[in-house]
């Protein structure tokens, strides 16, 4: 057990800091980034490890790299938000799937800051927390607890983050202008892919 509790804790602090780093502030890039690295290093994953090194050389090299932020993420160029992706040919049922993704949140009182529950930020950041709730229903011997987190976390990320996020990927790579958002959403994309890390 202490090995999946080992990787719970972990993959929590990926989902977490992937969330953090998106964003326009250069400098929360770096600091998020650069604690992914650490980690992407600790666990041998050198392909996310590279795509980490490659985001903060952008952010160094270029003081403007994270400008067209809004421009891809505010004003619709590629959309952050899972909706935008899975309701495109049905935009009646869009509300049935945001009402779904709050349902989520508000099972594990999870209070949303800003934006719409289908943000990336949002998603991750509910990912995150929902392992770390599973972690200490384990520490206080919560059988019942983990079990119920577990299984909202794999059926969240199977019903929600799981089916949109390479399609996002797709429309930042058509749309961006600098590299920044394209390496930064395939790092999102390839944590995303690995399902291991989360079933």
């Amino acid at each position: 057990m202490k090995n999946y509790e080992s990787r719970l804790l972990t993959t929590a602090a990926i989902y977490s800091l992937l969330s953090s780093s998106f964003t326009s502030d250069p400098k929360t890039i770096q600091k998020s980034v650069n604690s992914l690295r650490e980690i992407f290093d600790k666990l041998g994953m050198t392909e996310e490890s590279n795509l980490a090194d490659n985001v903060i050389n952008i952010i160094k090299s270029d003081e403007n790299a994270s400008a067209e932020y809004v421009r891809l993420f505010e004003m619709g160029a590629a959309p952050p938000c899972e909706t935008a992706y899975t309701c495109a040919e049905n935009m009646e049922h869009r509300t049935y799937e945001l009402a779904d993704i709050a349902g989520f949140y508000r099972a594990f009182n999870v209070k949303q800051s800003t934006g719409t529950p289908d943000h990336i930020k949002a998603e991750l950041e509910f990912m995150a927390l929902i392992m770390v709730k599973e972690l200490l229903a384990h520490e206080n011997s919560n059988t019942e607890a983990a079990e119920i987190c577990r299984d909202a976390r794999r059926k969240f990320y199977r019903e929600h983050l799981s089916r949109w996020v390479g399609e996002w990927v797709k429309k930042v790579r058509e749309n961006a202008r600098k590299p920044l958002y394209i390496i930064l959403t395939e790092l999102v994309s390839r944590i995303v892919s690995k399902h291991e890390l989360v079933t």
